[in-house]
C-alpha cells in the first residue's frame, strides 16, 4: 500500500480553527464547506460558553460539518495530587452538544493541581525531563479511562529552553511507546522547540513518531527576531512558505494522518481561503474525499 492511501483510510478532512464569537466567522466557515474546502471546524468552547449557547451556534452552522474540541485546559498534566483536575461534567456537556470527532490540546504540565475557584493556570510548557514524561504517560492512561472522547494531545508551544534531558521526539516517541496516544502535531510549536536550541526547524523530525500523528495544526507564522530564535505564530496571516515546505516533507511520512487544519483567529476571509486551498493540495486523502 502506498504512503498516500494509507493517508486515506479513515481520513477526516481538512478543517479550519476559528472563534465562533468573531464577526461574520460563521458566514466565513460556511461558504468554506460550501465552496468543499473544509470538513470540519476545529471549536473553542471557553468557560463562559453556556449550553444555551453552544446550541445556538451550531445551529447556525451546515449540517454536514464535523466537529473537533480544542479544550483550554481542561486536560493539563499536574505533577501535584493523586488525580488529573479536570471539570468533568463540563467535559461531558461539551462532547454531548459538538459530538466532535476528538479532542486536543497542548501538552500542559503545572506544578499544582487546579480547581475551579483558582481559575486556569498560566501556560507551562513541559520539561523534557524523565519525571515529567513519567506524569505525562500516567496522566494520559487516566484521561483515556475517564474522558467520553479520544484525545489528541497537541506539541505545545515551547517559548524558553527548559531543563531538557532528551529531545521533544524523543519525549513523544517514549509518550507514544507506553501510552499508544495519536498526536495532534503542531507545525508551528516544533518550530519553537528547535529554533530555542538553535537547530535547524525541523531537527531530528525523522525521530519523531510520525506514525502516530492523527492530526496537524497549521497557522500564519514568521521568526519573531532578527537571530531567527524564536518563531511566532500568526493567526491573522496566510501559511508562510516555510510551512507549506515542512508540511511537504512530514505530510507523507505521517501515515495514520486523518486531519489537517489552518487556525485563523481575526483573519481576513481570504486567508481562510487561501490557506485551506493550500492544505488540500498538500493532503491528498481530502481531494480524493471531496471528488468521490
Amino acid at each position: 500500500m502506498s504512503d498516500s492511501s494509507r493517508i486515506q483510510a479513515g481520513a477526516l478532512g481538512v478543517g479550519v480553527a476559528n472563534d465562533l464569537c468573531e464577526p461574520g466567522v460563521i458566514d466565513v466557515v460556511t461558504e468554506c464547506y460550501r465552496r468543499g474546502l473544509c470538513q470540519y471546524l476545529t471549536v473553542y468552547a471557553y468557560e463562559n460558553y453556556s449550553r444555551g449557547f453552544m446550541e445556538r451556534l451550531k445551529a447556525q452552522l451546515p449540517a454536514g460539518l464535523k466537529y473537533v474540541w480544542h479544550a483550554s485546559g481542561d486536560f493539563e498534566l499536574p505533577f501535584d495530587g493523586t488525580t488529573i483536575t479536570a471539570n468533568w461534567s463540563r467535559i461531558h456537556e461539551i462532547v454531548d452538544i459538538w459530538r466532535p470527532e476528538w479532542a486536543t490540546e497542548d501538552v500542559i504540565v503545572t506544578n499544582f493541581a487546579r480547581s475551579r475557584p483558582q481559575g486556569h493556570p498560566n501556560y507551562v510548557q513541559p520539561f523534557l525531563t524523565e519525571e515529567c514524561l513519567s506524569v505525562c504517560i500516567r496522566r494520559m492512561r487516566e484521561v483515556s479511562e475517564r474522558v467520553p472522547v479520544s484525545l489528541f494531545p497537541e506539541v505545545p508551544h515551547f517559548y524558553m529552553p527548559g531543563p531538557d534531558e532528551m529531545h521533544l521526539s524523543t519525549f513523544f516517541r517514549s509518550f507514544v511507546e507506553a501510552t499508544g496516544a495519536t498526536l495532534n502535531f503542531d507545525v508551528g510549536h516544533f518550530f519553537s522547540y528547535n529554533l530555542l536550541h538553535r537547530r535547524p526547524l525541523l531537527d531530528r523530525i525523522d525521530e519523531f513518531p510520525l506514525s502516530h500523528v492523527g492530526e496537524i495544526n497549521t497557522a500564519g507564522g514568521m521568526f519573531g527576531d532578527p537571530a531567527h530564535l524564536t518563531w511566532v505564530d500568526d493567526y491573522t496571516g496566510p501559511l508562510n512558505p516555510i510551512t507549506v515546505e515542512a508540511l511537504q516533507h512530514v505530510i507523507p511520512r505521517c501515515t495514520n494522518l486523518r486531519a489537517v487544519y489552518t487556525e485563523t483567529i481575526g483573519a481576513e476571509p481570504w486567508v481562510l481561503f487561501h490557506n485551506l486551498e493550500i492544505l488540500n493540495d498538500l493532503f491528498p486523502a481530502a481531494t480524493r474525499a471531496r471528488a468521490a
